[in-house]
């Protein structure tokens, strides 16, 4: 339920960020939701942080990708 949770909350993120009035707003919505999956990833199972393939290292450039996009969208 969590996991249908999560991927229903990512899809309307990313269908808000398509409407302008509402990007900037979504982007730093992607930004809370990615640091609470990096918590709740964290707590639930810490050695996911030294798995070969980085499933909590790869959302920190998620990160900075969403709070570009926010200054990017304010400039317009």
């Amino acid at each position: 339920l969590a996991v249908a949770g999560g991927a229903a909350v990512d899809i309307a993120l990313g269908l808000a960020i398509l409407w302008r009035p509402w990007a900037r707003h979504a982007c730093l919505a992607m930004v809370g939701v990615s640091l609470a999956y990096l918590l709740a990833g964290t707590a639930l199972a810490p050695d996911l942080w030294a798995d070969p393939l980085g499933p909590l290292l790869k959302i920190l450039p998620g990160i900075g990708l969403a709070l570009t996009a926010h200054v990017l969208a304010g400039d317009r």
